[in-house]
């Protein structure tokens, strides 16, 4: 259902209906998302959308995103737990021309000459909202093959001193030897 292209006039019918759609979007109708998932994590998102009519004889889609999908820690490279959690009016025009005669604030989507894939459009909201560089909390402890040890962390405070090491050599006039 969600893959399925929408043309103009299948749009415009469920527009008028004011249909809604549920359904779940896992890894084949997002590919380009499990990209950035973690290995072996599968998303899994709960997607409704209402597709309404708006007064300039346009339509406007409502999508709502909800789930979790398992990012890459990108301090730790271990999992990471997003909770996703999108609501989007989208209203569709014919071309970029057609969004001057929307009212501010507006967000549209142009419809495409072979029609509009839903599953795409959650997939680019879905993308939009992915941090840059995803990583766990400042409370949550760090697990994975990049976790620093202990005995990285001069500070009592934990605060990182890469290159204590290196300060220390270049007092003492040491050489590293190869």
């Amino acid at each position: 259902m969600f893959a399925d292209r929408i043309d103009r006039a299948r749009l415009e019918e469920l527009a008028m209906r004011q249909a809604t759609w549920t359904g779940q979007l896992g890894r084949s109708e997002l590919p380009r998302l499990a990209s950035l998932l973690a290995e072996g994590a599968a998303p899994a998102l709960e997607a409704t959308v209402r597709f309404a009519p708006v007064e300039s004889g346009l339509a406007q889609i409502n999508l709502s995103l909800r789930g979790h999908v398992q990012l890459v820690c990108q301090r730790c490279l271990g999992p990471l737990d997003w909770a996703v959690a999108l609501d989007v009016s989208l209203t569709v025009v014919a071309d970029e021309s057609d969004t001057g005669r929307l009212e501010d604030p507006f967000e549209s989507v142009v419809l495409p000459a072979d029609g509009l894939h839903l599953d795409q459009l959650a997939e680019d909201e879905v993308l939009a909202a992915v941090p840059l560089a995803p990583r766990h909390g400042p409370d949550a402890a760090c697990s994975g093959p990049a976790q620093l040890g202990a005995d990285e962390r001069d500070e009592p405070g934990g605060a990182s001193r890469p290159f204590a090491d290196l300060a220390a050599m270049l007092k003492t006039g040491q050489r590293r030897s190869d």
